[in-house]
Order: C-alpha cells, then structure tokens, then sequence
C-alpha cells in the first residue's frame, strides 16, 4: 500500500508540475504565435481564450432597462453633461437612434433621432471632444460581420444640453483599413481632443488597434486607419476613462484596462458578471467603476475596477512582471490554486494511505 501511495503521490505531482508550467509559460507561447505588429508599436494584448481573467471583482446589478427598445444594446458611453445617465445603442438593423438611459432606474429619458444617420450597424459609442472643443456623441456604424463594406463610418453628433425626444443632425466620417474590410465593435475616445482608436473583433487569431487621422475628414473620400497594435480576439466594446489616463477593453466574459493611450500597457483583467452577448462596457464618471450590459438581458451591473488597474495597489499583482506584455498574475493565481489543490489531494491520499494500513494491523 505504501508503494501504490508513493506512485499515486509521484504521479499527482507530475500532473501538478505540468498544469503549472503550462499555466505559467501559457501566455509566452501564445505571444511567440502571434504576427509582428507594425514597427515601432506595442502589442499589449493578447488572444482571449489563453488568457484567464483572474481577479474576482465585485459587482452591483443596478437595475433592468426595457429590451423592446433596448433588445440588442452594443455601446454604452457616460454622459458628461448630465448625471447618472449613459447613452446607449442596438446594433444591427435598429435604426440610427441614441437613447439617454437613468443609471438610476433604466427608464429611457430621451430618445435621439439621428438625422442623415445611414445607420448599417451600431456597434459602439464614445464621448469626448469634437476639434471645435465641443462635447460630442461618437457613434460607430463599425459592424461587418461579412467583412465586404468598402468603408464603415463614424457620426458626430453634439450632445444635447437638455434631455428629451429630438431629431439631431450627424456628421459622417468615412474611414477604410489599410488592407481590407473587416468587422469591428469597439470605439475609444481621447476625452480632450479630436482622436479616435478603433478595435476590430476578429474570432479566430488576434485582432487589432487602428488609430484615426486626427482632426478627421468629413468629405466623401474615406480616410484611412493606422494599424498602432494587437488585440485579443472576440473584443466587443471598448472606453477611455474619464481623465484619459487608462482604457478597458472587454469581450464576452472579461475586461482588461490599459495604461495610457492605445495600444497601451496592460494593467489587469478581471472577470465580468455572466451575460449571454454582452457586448457593451463604459466607465462611471468617479473613474473607478464600469458599467456593462449585454444583448436581451436588461440588466445594467455595475463593476469596481480593480486597485491594481488603477495604479494604486501595492500587492502581489503590482509588483510582478508582465511576459510579452502579458499581465501574469492570473497566471500566477491559478498556479497557487492547483498548488493548493494537489497539496490537498496528497494529504488525503496519505491520510487513506495510514487508515487502510492501521486497519490491516488492527
């Protein structure tokens, strides 16, 4: 018996050295697969599935909006001018509209008409400044599931002083990239000037971070995008945090902030709270909070961003290195937990181990 517990116990250990070195050298190898990025930028992200969102963040669900005007809401952006709302968009074939919605209740307290909107696809909104200094709406018209528009586009539209129901005129932006059409969900903004970033969904390999001219031209022919850097896979929504020092990009189960502009350096990843399709994320005016909501849900949550993303945590996620870009500490999480699994498991494999040999002896 003694002998059938040490192979048990050797083979345990094996299994244990192997998910830790694979949990660890994960995200090295997965980098190592990638593309180059364009000279002189920084691939700070990283394919979604082979990175885990390894912090456990608090989360507030603050209420329930009304999906049969909502039903496919894909961009969320804070409102800088009135308190405790947030713009929201449908994407898909809902019409070129921007509903004001109470982070109080979820009541609609205005709906925009976008005027000279050709609206294909919606998928994102930002706020921030025009190169008038203005407070604008950015609405991206960016999806292209079938990748084969030869320009996508991006409104303007000022935000309004007052809330209520109104036809409001856009102004349209063209863009293309630099080598074919391909689909995108996420718009950030610079909150004190006229610059924009683009992150395209990709679902199979990494995708990527285009930077707009800035200022942008509004005239027929449609500018270019400049590729800046990597993306994970899969990114659904993305925004700049109020004072313009970080961004959080997110997919459909995790968010990931980022220090300074795109493509940034990464700060941390923490899971979100489980919501078939969501597709939305914008941050809470104080900077230290988001709010996410998803397709057909209703429901708006409310999520702390983690110390250590904000720059003012002092632990263990702070201090370690990042590998390729690769924020490490849910890797390192994970490693201590299948640690503290297999030393689990060989204590009760020993303690089995003494009770059959005593019951032997007795």
């Amino acid at each position: 018996m003694r002998a059938a517990g040490r192979d048990v116990l050797g083979l345990v250990l094996t299994i244990g050295v192997v998910m830790v070195a694979a949990i660890v050298w994960a995200p090295h190898a997965a980098r190592a697969a990638l593309p180059p990025a364009a000279p002189g930028t920084v691939d700070a992200l990283a394919p979604a599935a082979l990175a885990p969102a390894g912090l456990d963040i608090p989360s507030d669900r603050l209420c329930t909006f009304d999906t049969t005007v909502l039903p496919e809401v894909s961009g969320l952006a804070q409102s800088r001018r009135h308190p405790d709302v947030v713009w929201a968009t449908n994407d898909s074939l809902n019409g070129p509209y921007l509903y004001a919605l109470d982070t109080t209740d979820c009541r609609i307290r205005a709906t925009l008409h976008l005027v000279g909107a050709d609206s294909r696809d919606q998928e994102a909104l930002a706020v921030g400044t025009d190169a008038a200094g203005r407070d604008v709406i950015w609405i991206g018209d960016l999806g292209d599931n079938d990748a084969h528009w030869p320009y996508v586009r991006i409104y303007k539209v000022l935000e309004p002083a007052v809330l209520a129901d109104a036809d409001v005129a856009v102004t349209t932006y063209r863009f293309t990239y630099p080598r074919r059409p391909v689909n995108a969900e996420a718009l950030i903004a610079a909150p004190d000037r006229e610059q924009l970033w683009v992150i395209t969904k990709v679902r199979r390999g990494p995708g990527a971070v285009y930077e707009l001219p800035s200022p942008m031209g509004s005239g027929p022919e449609p500018m270019t995008a400049h590729r800046v850097g990597a993306a994970r896979s899969l990114i659904t929504d993305a925004a700049m945090s109020p004072d313009g020092a970080r961004y959080v990009v997110r997919d459909y189960f995790s968010a990931e902030v980022f220090l300074g502009n795109p493509p940034g350096a990464a700060q941390a990843r923490f899971r979100l709270p489980f919501q078939v399709g969501g597709e939305s994320v914008t941050w809470t005016p104080d900077g230290t909070s988001l709010l996410v909501a998803a397709e057909g849900s209703g429901a708006l949550f409310r999520v702390s961003v983690p110390r250590v993303a904000l720059g003012v945590d002092t632990g263990l996620a702070s201090r370690l290195p990042r590998i390729a870009g690769f924020d490490i500490y849910p890797y390192v999480r994970l490693s201590v937990m299948a640690l503290v699994t297999l030393v689990a498991l060989v204590v009760l494999i020993r303690r089995g181990s003494r009770r059959a040999h005593a019951g032997r002896r007795g």
